[in-house]
């Protein structure tokens, strides 16, 4: 089995590689950077989701090859008062979190779409896209993005041999909080755990398109 990860070089991301390349997978992780002391099915893909550049020559990479399982787990998290932001953090936040994964997203589901084969098509938003966050705002709109994209996929798929899914986990303990950790932390997932999770659902996923929260202390 062959999976695309964007995303996989840290937090969840990386849970999911992992868990992955454990159970046999030759997983290909999208990332700016690769994984320290990496398993022996991971094929390591550079990729900044912040230029533009690097995220169309990936395209072009990846367009003719095809893919049994995708991942979009990559995000950037910006907090603080929307007024004081400045607008290249902004855009980069809109960039890394939505427009430029999209395409990436979009050169897999041209392949996918068309496929008589078994395939996944996996999308990690969070519970920010199902709510408003104050100090988050750029970040919950991009988060909503995602959510709209998933469900709009699920209506579009009209292949029974592709499943489409979405996943909304609560605040996780991983490396997008360092240097900015709020006062609930010690209450947050356990990437592991969340990971475990969404591939468990994924393996027994029936329905074409299916939709998961993740709350805090649910796991």
């Amino acid at each position: 089995m062959k999976a695309l990860v964007l995303g996989a070089s840290k937090g969840l991301g990386l849970e999911i590689t992992k868990k992955l390349c454990a159970n046999g997978s030759e997983v290909y992780g999208a990332s700016r950077t690769p994984i320290k002391e990496a398993p022996q099915t991971y094929h390591f893909m550079a990729c900044d989701l912040s230029d533009l550049d690097s995220v169309q020559s990936f395209v072009q990479d990846i367009q003719n090859q095809d893919w049994d399982e995708f991942y979009w787990v990559s995000g950037q998290m910006l907090k603080g008062d929307f007024g004081s932001q400045s607008s290249d953090e902004i855009l980069k936040n809109i960039d890394v979190n939505f427009r430029n994964a999209a395409l990436i997203a979009q050169a897999v589901w041209k392949k996918m779409i068309h496929a008589d084969s078994p395939k996944k098509f996996a999308l990690v938003s969070s519970s920010s896209g199902l709510k408003a966050k104050a100090e988050e705002v750029v970040y919950a709109a991009t988060k909503h993005a995602q959510v709209g994209f998933a469900r709009s996929l699920g209506l579009e798929n009209t292949n029974p041999n592709l499943k489409v899914s979405l996943f909304m986990p609560g605040g996780m303990k991983t490396p997008f909080w360092d240097g900015n950790k709020p006062d609930v932390y010690n209450e947050f997932l356990d990437p592991e755990e969340v990971a475990q999770k969404i591939l468990d659902s994924i393996q027994n996923q029936s329905e074409t398109y299916l939709e998961v929260s993740i709350p805090r202390g649910s796991l």
